[in-house]
């Protein structure tokens, strides 16, 4: 979704529901579960770590050398 079309005068959790519905068609499940929240407002994308790849050329390439360093261990 691009930033142009998120309505910041909405509440976040209008804000959390619109991204759920854009991101629902894009799962599995179509069911926007992807999003989880803790109840205390915090929100975090729920991937199964079976469908994270990595591309380890760039990330050994890296602007950061903490990423870098992390690419080594890969």
């Amino acid at each position: 979704m691009h930033k142009e079309e998120f309505e910041f005068n909405n509440s976040p959790s209008q804000n959390v529901s619109r991204l759920r519905g854009e991101l629902r068609n894009h799962t599995l499940k179509r069911d926007g579960s992807i999003i989880e929240n803790d109840r205390s407002g915090s929100y975090r994308l729920s991937i199964p770590p079976e469908n994270v790849t990595f591309n380890k050329e760039n990330l050994l390439n890296h602007w950061d050398a903490v990423v870098r360093n992390w690419a080594k261990k890969l």
